[in-house]
């Protein structure tokens, strides 16, 4: 399936699927989001992507720590794989590598990785 998966998988039907997925949830978006932005470094971003890990019941410890890009302490085994892809495709600028890519897919399955991809 990851042969087949283009990347610029965006549309609003897969975002609803994804905000769905009960394997997610809202705290684990907000994770992939604070991850992302704090590789973009976008200042406004930061701030509302913080607010609102804080808002869905993330500690500021740990938001700090996604920040710094040090979120491995934090993170459950559940949720490292997807935050060290939302690491990888924002620095790569949305070309990941196939191998991270298909240890995505391999990790999560087909669906809940579209999923995944879909929040970034």
């Amino acid at each position: 399936m990851v042969e087949r998966f283009s990347i610029s998988f965006f549309n609003t039907g897969n975002i609803i699927a994804a905000i769905r997925n009960k394997e997610l949830g809202k705290v684990f978006m907000e994770k992939v989001m604070t991850v992302i932005t704090a590789v973009n470094g976008c200042t406004y971003c930061t701030w509302f992507y913080a607010k609102q890990a804080g808002s869905s019941g993330i500690s500021e410890t740990e938001v700090r720590n996604m920040l710094n890009l040090q979120f491995k302490a934090d993170a459950s085994d559940f949720d490292v794989t997807a935050l060290l892809f939302a690491q990888h495709y924002a620095e790569t600028n949305r070309k990941p590598d196939k191998n991270m890519t298909k240890r995505l897919f391999d990790f999560y399955g087909d669906k809940t990785a579209k999923h995944v991809i879909s929040m970034i």
